[in-house]
């Protein structure tokens, strides 16, 4: 291994190949689900959220939450605006929304984010909330993603210009991040979000009126059915009070956002990770296949001597085993990049990577599978060379 290095840095790659990929994804997985999962569930996601077409009024709301089969009932406002950093920056989209009250909060619960940022300086904290009057909170993936225009550019306590539809413009103060893991990442919707008070909405020029529902029902929250059979009650109630419904949205219970596109995206790199595996170890059965090539004559000997098949391969695929370690000193790390970036640039939000027991085992029971695999036949065919063919043996 050591005198050798050529041939150990292309073994040790060639595992690293198959072991990088295949691990990577599957880790990635387990920490999408367990990770971003649990933070979604811990912040409350509305059972349904009911998009009106005219405005009412925190009283409809009230009486909202005295319908049966509804635990709690939050309204709020929605407005799309658009917005810049300065006079050489174009516009980009923001979503601002408005609630009621930020400090008694039961559905979609938002999470303070004092210690996060587009750069390795965290935003000094902590965070004010409610979101002070003629300022913005902004939602943090969104100062990640570089087309948005925040990325590198903004911290706490700069101006952002802000025009409202009818084409008013303000200069609204950033007042901190939170983090709100049930709406969809700004990434996927290609607009930034931000959360204001009904004081500073007004004084945008917009309606202090509310325009969604957002609903938690009290009996089974993981039942698609009667969640939707609530919110047609509740939405049937909205109508005949003179409230236009434009649309009900009922995520599935259970899953993330915009799961489907993430479980799409792990389908396909778990599949080019396989196909990536198989060619690690096609390219290792090579090497171990050149490397016995070379040493026939000495096989021979120790045969001679009277080395039984079964240490010969014990030798040999013990030594690729070896090498597979050595190969998760370099897969792992790697693994840890691409994890983080992910987790950061395209699903939203940063994983908490960590190298946990169970992390490790899968790294190491790859790196060990590949090696054997790949060593194992060769190895055998090495093993059952006779010394009678190891002196006819031409090279």
């Amino acid at each position: 291994m050591w005198h050798n290095k050529r041939r150990t840095s292309l073994v040790v790659l060639s595992i690293a190949v198959g072991v990088f990929a295949v691990g990577t994804v599957a880790h990635m997985r387990t920490l999408v689900q367990s990770d971003m999962l649990g933070s979604y569930e811990d912040a409350v996601p509305a059972s349904a959220t009911i998009y009106t077409e005219q405005p009412f009024d925190e009283d409809l709301v009230e009486i909202v939450r005295d319908i049966p089969g509804v635990a709690a009932a939050e309204g709020r406002r929605s407005v799309m605006v658009r917005f810049q950093t300065d006079e050489q920056s174009g516009w980009y989209p923001l979503l601002i929304v408005a609630r009621p009250d930020y400090e008694d909060t039961r559905i979609n619960i938002l999470q303070p984010e004092p210690e996060f940022g587009p750069d390795p300086e965290p935003w000094p904290g902590p965070v004010a909330m409610p979101p002070p009057e003629r300022e913005l909170i902004l939602e943090r993936v969104s100062v990640l993603t570089p087309n948005l225009g925040l990325a590198s550019k903004v911290r706490l306590g700069d101006m952002l210009l802000v025009e409202t539809p009818t084409g008013k413009q303000r200069e609204v103060r950033i007042a901190g991040l939170v983090a709100d893991f049930t709406q969809v990442p700004a990434t996927f919707y290609n607009r930034a979000y931000g959360f204001v008070s009904v004081d500073t909405m007004e004084w945008l020029g917009l309606p202090r009126t509310l325009n969604e529902l957002a609903i938690l029902v009290s009996g089974d929250r993981r039942d698609e059915t009667y969640i939707t059979q609530v919110a047609d009650t509740v939405a049937d109630r909205l109508e005949r009070g003179g409230v236009s419904v434009l649309r009900t949205d009922v995520p599935t219970p259970g899953k993330l956002p915009l799961s489907y596109v993430v479980d799409g995206l792990v389908f396909l790199l778990s599949a080019m990770g396989i196909l990536s595996l198989l060619s690690s170890v096609f390219l290792l059965i090579n090497t171990v296949q050149a490397l016995l090539a070379q040493q026939v004559q000495q096989i021979g000997m120790m045969k001679a001597l009277g080395a039984h098949g079964r240490q010969i391969m014990g030798m040999y695929v013990s030594t690729i085993v070896i090498y597979g370690l050595l190969a998760v000193a370099i897969a792992m790390p790697l693994g840890k990049v691409i994890s983080d970036a992910a987790g950061s640039q395209f699903l939203g939000a940063p994983l908490s990577y960590t190298y946990s027991a169970g992390g490790v085992v899968i790294w190491l029971v790859l790196a060990i599978l590949i090696a054997v695999a790949a060593s194992y036949l060769p190895a055998q065919n090495a093993a059952r060379i006779t010394v009678r063919e190891v002196l006819a043996y031409d090279g």
